[in-house]
């Protein structure tokens, strides 16, 4: 009897932890369950003011970016008008320089289109300034080349400097020098650095005030550690007055050793 009634108790002992320790588990589970829905809970609060938090810089940024936009456009808006009104008032005072009707082709007049290419590569490679092979060049670009340099600001510079390198900081210095050059040294470069690359005549083609000039010249490619030092362009030249004009420049792909 005795054993029977230990071993009975020893029974509900046993059961009595089982149930202790179950609903201790239970507890337990309860426990994480409920933190682990507080941190999600948590985490969709942290992901939520985020997202809003992003989508207001996103919008704030936007507005900066079409404001700046917008300032900018009125400032060449602005500045176009400016040069226009500047340039308006300067051809009315100045209609006889700017005004100037394309001159007629005297062709009895005028050297052969090879020499009036020669006195002006000649020019063009000992020049220091354009106006010293200016008149070799079309009237109507001799005159645009001079209404642009008239409106040649230095003092807009170091904007224009900024401007471009906002817009492409790997910009390089000898391309932004040339972007802010004034006109006419760029012309005097382009023109020099082309006289210079002619060799010799090849053939001459005239077709009325028209003329066709192809010319040998250096050419500095390199194709597979070989070099090629020779090409080949054709140079247009246009008849006024008395004077066959530097008009075009075209280069063939193809180049020889």
């Amino acid at each position: 009897m005795l054993k029977r009634a230990m071993k009975r108790q020893s029974a509900l002992f046993v059961c009595l932890i089982a149930s202790l320790l179950h609903i201790s588990f239970s507890h337990h589970a309860d426990a994480d369950d409920r933190s682990m829905q507080i941190k999600q809970a948590q985490m969709k609060r942290d992901f939520e003011k985020r997202s809003r938090e992003m989508k207001a810089e996103f919008e704030r940024k936007s507005k900066e970016m079409k404001k700046n936009f917008e300032q900018r456009k009125a400032e060449r808006e602005s500045a176009s008008t400016s040069s226009t009104r500047t340039s308006g008032t300067s051809s009315s005072s100045n209609s006889s320089s700017q005004s100037t009707p394309k001159v007629a082709f005297d062709p009895s007049k005028a050297p052969s289109p090879e020499r009036c290419l020669a006195y002006f590569l000649v020019s063009a490679r000992k020049a220091t300034s354009v106006h010293e092979f200016l008149k070799y060049l079309p009237d109507e670009k001799q005159q645009s080349l001079k209404r642009r340099q008239e409106r040649y600001d230095p003092a807009d510079v170091p904007r224009s400097r900024e401007f471009f390198l906002k817009n492409n900081p790997d910009m390089d210095e000898e391309s932004l020098k040339f972007l802010t050059n004034p006109p006419f040294v760029n012309s005097l470069n382009y023109h020099k650095h082309l006289a210079g690359r002619v060799t010799k005549i090849t053939g001459v083609e005239v077709d009325g005030n028209n003329a066709k000039i192809r010319v040998e010249v250096t050419s500095d490619v390199v194709v597979n550690g070989i070099a090629y030092t020779r090409g080949a362009a054709t140079i247009g030249m246009v008849g006024e007055g008395s004077l066959w004009r530097f008009n075009s420049y075209s280069e063939d792909i193809m180049v020889s050793r």
